[in-house]
C-alpha cells in the first residue's frame, strides 16, 4: 500500500473490498469485473436552488431524448433546494454526455436556477458474471456490481453485502482462518437474499434499454390506472414491474433475439 507517498506492506488473512465501481482490489485479485457498455450508466447530478419546485413531489422523467437508457430525477430537499440529476447508458447514447443532457433538461424544467454543487460518476449494472469471492478477497457493493440494474440504486445492497461480508469474515477468523472455502458462505448468503431480485431487475433492464417513447407512454398510462386503486405504500417494485409486463406482453418481444 502507498501511504503519504511511502510504500508499506501488510499481511492479512482476509480483505473486504469496498472500493467502488473501479475496484482495483478486485482486479489485483484476478476478478474479471470489466463492464460491457450496456452494463454501466453515466450519471451527473446538481444540487440546485431552483424555481418552480414542488417540495412535496419527487419527479422522474423518461424518454429516449431526455435520458437514453436511463432517466432524469428531481428530489426536493427543502428551502428551495433539490438534487437534480440524470443517468444514461452510453451504449445507446449516441456519444452524448450525461452533463449535456442534464444541462438541457434543467434549462427546460426550471425558469430560474443556480448550481450550488455537482457530482458525477459511473453506475454499474448487476451481471450474472458478478463474482463476490476470490480466495480470501470479498467484494462488496459497487465493487461486486451489486446494484439494482433498473433504477441504479445500490446503497441498500452495499450495506447488506458489507454486513454479511463482515459477519462471515468474523466467523472465519474466529475459526482460525485456515479454510478459505468458508468465505464462499458470504456469496451464498447474499445471493440467497438478493440474487433473485437482482436477476429480475437485470432482466427488466434489458427490456428497458430497448423501449421507445411510445412504450414509455403506454406504461405510464397503465400505471395511472393501476395505482389509482392501489395503496402505493404497500406495493413492491417487483409487484409493479410484473403488473406492467402482464399488461403489456409485447415488451417481452423486445428480448426475442436475446440470449439469456
Amino acid at each position: 500500500m502507498k501511504e503519504d507517498g511511502r510504500e508499506s506492506e501488510y499481511q492479512t488473512k482476509i480483505v473486504i473490498a469496498a472500493d467502488g465501481i473501479e475496484s482495483m482490489v478486485g482486479r489485483w485479485a484476478g476478478v474479471d469485473n470489466a463492464l460491457k457498455l450496456d452494463e454501466v450508466d453515466s450519471a451527473y447530478q446538481y444540487l440546485l436552488k431552483a424555481d418552480p419546485l414542488d417540495q412535496e413531489c419527487i419527479e422522474f422523467h423518461l424518454g429516449t431524448k431526455i435520458a437514453p437508457g436511463g432517466y432524469a430525477w428531481v428530489f426536493p430537499k427543502g428551502d428551495g433546494l433539490a438534487n437534480v440529476g440524470l443517468a444514461i447508458t452510453p451504449a445507446i447514447g449516441n456519444n452524448i454526455k450525461a452533463k449535456e443532457l442534464l444541462d438541457f433538461f434543467v434549462m427546460k424544467r426550471f425558469k430560474n436556477f443556480s448550481v450550488i454543487e455537482w457530482m458525477t460518476g459511473g453506475v454499474p449494472a448487476f451481471s450474472r458474471r458478478s463474482q463476490l469471492v476470490k480466495g480470501n478477497i470479498l467484494l462488496t457493493g459497487d465493487a461486486a456490481r451489486l446494484v439494482d440494474s433498473l433504477s441504479g440504486a445500490g446503497i441498500a445492497n452495499a450495506l447488506l453485502s458489507g454486513k454479511i461480508a463482515g459477519q462471515v469474515a468474523s466467523e472465519y477468523l474466529a475459526n482460525g482462518g485456515n479454510s478459505p472455502d468458508y468465505l464462499k458462505k458470504y456469496e451464498e448468503e447474499f445471493l440467497k437474499i438478493k440474487g433473485r431480485e437482482l436477476r429480475f431487475y437485470s432482466f427488466c433492464r434489458k427490456i428497458y434499454l430497448k423501449m421507445k417513447d411510445e412504450d414509455f407512454e403506454e406504461v405510464i398510462q397503465f400505471l395511472k390506472e393501476y395505482l389509482k386503486d392501489e395503496d402505493s405504500t404497500r406495493l413492491t417494485p417487483i409487484q409493479t414491474l410484473k403488473a406492467i409486463l402482464r399488461s403489456n406482453p409485447k415488451l417481452l418481444l423486445l428480448l426475442r433475439h436475446l440470449v439469456w
